[in-house]
């Protein structure tokens, strides 16, 4: 006797795949900052963002895109942009493309305003979601606040590590982006059980794998709390092909070289460059750009080979490392 179809149910499952067919697809960070990304401040103010301007930035949002992560903690030089694609960008692209909460960690509740001001409201501002500010309720004309609801319906949380643990276990998210992370390397007031770092993440615990967490901050010591999130993930690095042995090779502060020894500051810059730590050749700016275009981001326990190929698989592990 054949199986019977319950027809209602046949219908349910037709109307989802309808409605799942109709569904837009969801852009990739990096499709959603170059079409909608505008800059809003520096050299470069009123221009769209383009991962040509800093091609490693390609690497990091590939990785962003893959997947294969539940963390991702960047590192990189100061004023280097490193705040717009390590929280703002994604920020905006969970709260726009996405349509869903995100919590912003800060090392304190008192730089909320400032980070909204200086850093997050400029960038929604410049682009064509500046319409979802709201107009009317908290954080739409200033002051204190620690949210905001923007017309789409998403919600940007600030948590900070400071006050009560019970501040950060009220609300849950599956999208944390912590700027300053290192501001949050210290114990909670009157919990023993975790740093308020890990409290901020326990935000996003319900959504298991499919949490996405953001960590950005300049660090300054090894034993930085950064810094060995980087070391203890995956611990990446940029490979760059050498213009003279065409080797891959990663510089390093070490490979910065013709400074030592200058009689003044304008005579260090003018001497510098780097220098390939397989074959000593120095390279010019113009090779040095070149190079980075064509990077390879390689992860810890990987090697790359001579045409290029990346070889062994990820570590295992949740945190992808990235430092540029």
């Amino acid at each position: 006797m054949a199986n019977r179809v319950d027809p209602s149910a046949f219908s349910r499952e037709l109307g989802r795949f309808y409605t799942l067919a109709k569904a837009p697809r969801l852009r990739s960070i990096r499709e959603f900052a170059e079409q909608e990304v505008v800059i809003p401040d520096g050299p470069f103010r009123g221009f769209r963002f383009s991962v040509e301007r800093q091609p490693h930035v390609r690497l990091w949002f590939e990785e962003i895109t893959s997947g294969r992560w539940k963390r991702h903690v960047l590192t990189g030089p100061v004023q280097s942009g490193k705040s717009l694609i390590g929280f703002v960008i994604p920020a905006m692209y969970h709260l726009f493309e996405h349509r869903e909460t995100v919590i912003l960690g800060l090392p304190s509740m008192e730089i909320a305003g400032d980070k909204w001001e200086m850093d997050i409201e400029p960038a929604i501002r410049a682009s064509r979601y500046r319409d979802l500010i709201p107009t009317r309720g908290t954080g739409s004309r200033g002051g204190k606040f620690d949210s905001i609801q923007f017309k789409n319906g998403a919600v940007l949380k600030f948590m900070s590590g400071g006050g009560g643990d019970k501040k950060r276990s009220a609300f849950t998210s599956r999208v944390l982006a912590v700027t300053e992370a290192d501001g949050l390397d210290a114990a909670g007031d009157s919990s023993r059980e975790a740093d308020p770092l890990r409290q901020l993440e326990a935000r996003t615990a319900s959504y298991g794998d499919r949490a996405r967490i953001f960590l950005e901050c300049t660090v300054s010591f090894e034993t930085g709390r950064t810094w060995q999130e980087i070391k203890n993930g995956s611990d990446s690095r940029i490979a760059l092909k050498c213009p003279h042995c065409l080797r891959w090779v990663t510089p390093g502060r070490e490979s910065l070289v013709g400074w030592q020894g200058a009689e003044d500051e304008v005579t260090a810059a003018e001497r510098s460059a780097y220098y390939c730590d397989l074959c000593g050749q120095m390279w010019t700016e113009p090779q040095r750009k070149t190079a980075h275009v064509d990077a390879r981001l390689v992860h810890k326990g990987q090697e790359i080979t001579e045409d290029g190929q990346v070889v062994g698989g990820p570590p295992r592990t949740f945190t992808l490392g990235y430092r540029y």
